[in-house]
């Protein structure tokens, strides 16, 4: 019997089957082959014969790997309709249908079990010459290169049935285990000084926001350096003092809530102070009036008028005295 067309469907997602010739009778739609696809070879299912259309070129199917279809016709109609109502290709249908070992390229060994028995067929003989040559199991997409004779499958159906060779075929390699680092908030620590215990990092790093530029400034300079900004406790000031980075430490809000701050860490160098954050909850309000700085600005002017600091000043009246004062120039840019 001369070349026929048949239709394959491959599991790829493209809307359309593909033409190939196979020697000799039609394999049933449903049955596994093995076709060229580029430089790859594919396993699909035969949906039917040849459309007809002229083309240029029609490469063979490389195997016919089985005798009874796996898809049976009311599988296949159903994976029909599937591709057809949502718009998927039908090879991917077909695919998802079945076990994915059956749409897996597997590598089919063969090996000899016996000596040649009488009345094997010319393509039989070089098949098993070739086994006998290799001396162990070879792959039969190596073997099929080397011989050029098309499919193998029908004399290694018949030979295994024989009890002359032995079939092995090892299913593909799985996919390697991706592995995703995961970090999991187990309680979220809203309070800094305690993300600071234990983070466990060093007083200076903690507290001297501009310790590391004054460093780079040492090299360059012999002036006299001030490192004002961040800094909470004793240790951090001596520390910063001894690492030469600096020769004076400058402080800020410290000193807007304790004026005597310096002259109580002279008396206890492992004392601190901690600020509070003043907010209102209103995150667009705070910003509005520039909450972080007006606050302790207020805390200077009571100072400025004799009065004691006072720690527990609400931000709201913080936020009511900063609109009644400036107006609108309570929102304008303000160094702080």
């Amino acid at each position: 019997m001369g070349e026929t067309r048949v239709e394959v469907a491959l599991p790829l997602p493209v809307h359309s089957t593909f033409t190939y010739s196979v020697e000799g009778s039609v394999p049933p739609v449903g049955t596994r082959v093995l076709v060229p696809f580029r430089r790859e070879e594919r396993i699909g299912w035969v949906v039917g014969p040849g459309t007809g259309v002229e083309l240029a070129k029609v490469r063979p199917v490389l195997d016919v790997l089985e005798e009874e279809p796996t898809v049976s016709p009311e599988l296949m109609h159903l994976a029909q309709w599937m591709s057809t109502y949502y718009l998927a290709p039908l090879g991917m249908v077909l695919r998802t249908c079945l076990p994915s070992v059956l749409s897996d390229v597997s590598s089919d060994f063969l090996s000899l079990l016996d000596d040649p028995v009488q009345g094997c067929t010319p393509r039989e003989r070089r098949l098993l010459e070739a086994l006998d040559q290799a001396g162990s199991a070879k792959r039969v997409r190596t073997l099929r290169k080397s011989l050029a004779m098309g499919s193998l499958w029908p004399e290694i159906r018949s030979l295994v049935a024989r009890g002359v060779i032995r079939h092995q075929t090892l299913p593909p390699r799985p996919p390697p285990i991706r592995m995703h680092k995961v970090v999991r908030v187990k309680e979220w620590l809203s309070d800094l000084q305690l993300r600071d215990e234990l983070f466990r990092r060093a007083s200076r790093q903690r507290e001297a926001y501009f310790l590391e530029y004054a460093e780079k400034v040492r090299q360059r300079v012999g002036t006299p350096l001030v490192v004002t900004g961040g800094f909470r406790s004793g240790p951090a000031m001596l520390e910063a003092l001894n690492s030469g980075a600096t020769d004076f430490i400058g402080l800020g809000r410290p000193l807007a809530l304790e004026p005597d701050l310096p002259k109580r860490l002279m008396a206890d160098p492992s004392g601190r102070i901690d600020l509070p954050r003043p907010t209102t909850g209103f995150k667009t309000v705070d910003r509005m009036v520039i909450l972080d700085l007006s606050w302790w600005e207020l805390q200077l002017r009571r100072m400025g008028r004799g009065q004691d600091p006072k720690p527990e000043l609400s931000a709201w009246h913080s936020v009511w005295t900063t609109l009644s004062e400036l107006g609108l120039a309570a929102f304008r840019r303000r160094r702080a």
